[in-house]
């Protein structure tokens, strides 16, 4: 696989990059007011953490959110979660504690649709993986230390029994230390709690993850590995919902990338990924990937890419 490599200094340059390449071309291009491509890769290559976003950056498709109503919740509970979405998410000012307010209320309408374990595990089985995605995390595994971390605006029990059902993580002793991509105490997100007849009753408000402290949980996961953060690499698709990991990643002399999925190039200034949200968060990124894979930067770190 190979990656066109260049840099810019505005979000309007970004644009023209993206919009003057070639289709079948993978890009990694760099902020050149934060650092050159050049250092980008080099960061890429020698980080020694990791923190990812799940929803549409280890996985494609649909969101996690979207399959919990389609999947999971009745249809009046369904509505009034995506009405309560898009009253939230479209307003002017948003908060820690009102996106903690809108995840409690999805989880509340889980309980009042009566979920259970079974049918939990069963709606996640069709989110599938982006391709290269669980290559690029197990670079950060190379010796059994699980320096990635999955940091998600989102429910910590559907990544762990996603990955376990992709048999990435065996929920029980995870023994081929090589194999996993990620540990179970590395996934910071919204716990959840289940009866003993796995019914969903509730959650634990201490351990819910938003933009407003995924930067915080980046810190926490570096310390807890002993990398400095000018080491680490801080990877997630949402300008808005992972803005505050990238911003301290790449604040903090590591890097934070934003990955551009190629298949949605085509709506580039109407999708938030790439609109106003983006142009507002462009002098926090250090990087942006272009790609509908995570494989370049896997290659990167392999070297089976070289510059």
């Amino acid at each position: 696989m190979s990656i066109q490599t260049s840099d810019t200094g505005s979000y309007d340059g970004l644009m023209e990059r993206i919009g003057s390449s070639d289709a079948g071309t993978d890009m990694l291009i760099a902020n050149n007011g934060i650092m050159s491509w050049r250092d980008l890769v080099v960061k890429v290559r020698q980080a020694q953490a990791l923190g990812i976003d799940f929803d549409k950056t280890i996985t494609r498709g649909d969101g996690m959110f979207d399959a919990i109503r389609r999947e999971l919740m009745t249809p009046d509970c369904a509505r009034r979660d995506e009405e309560c979405a898009r009253a939230y998410f479209g307003g002017a000012h948003q908060s820690h504690f009102g996106c903690c307010d809108f995840l409690f209320g999805s989880i509340d309408r889980m309980i009042e649709s009566r979920v259970d374990e079974r049918r939990f595990e069963s709606a996640l089985c069709a989110i599938a993986p982006r391709d290269g995605a669980i290559e690029f995390m197990r670079t950060f595994n190379s010796s059994g230390a699980f320096t990635c971390a999955v940091i998600t605006f989102g429910l910590a029990d559907w990544v762990e029994r996603w990955f376990a059902f992709r048999h990435f993580m065996p929920l029980s002793s995870p023994t081929e230390q090589e194999y996993n991509p990620i540990a179970r105490q590395r996934i910071y997100g919204l716990r959840l709690h289940w009866d003993a007849d796995g019914q969903l009753r509730g959650y634990d408000p201490t351990t819910a993850i938003t933009d407003f402290n995924k930067g915080l949980a980046f810190q926490a996961h570096c310390a807890s590995c002993g990398v400095e953060l000018c080491n680490a690499l801080a990877l997630g698709d949402s300008p808005i919902t992972d803005i505050g990991m990238l911003r301290e990643a790449t604040q903090s002399g590591g890097a934070g990338i934003l990955l551009i999925p190629k298949t949605e190039c085509a709506k580039l200034h109407a999708n938030s990924r790439t609109g106003e949200a983006l142009r507002s968060a462009f002098p926090s990124i250090a990087g942006f990937l272009v790609s509908d894979s995570l494989m370049p930067l896997a290659d990167i770190r392999t070297g089976r890419v070289q510059f």
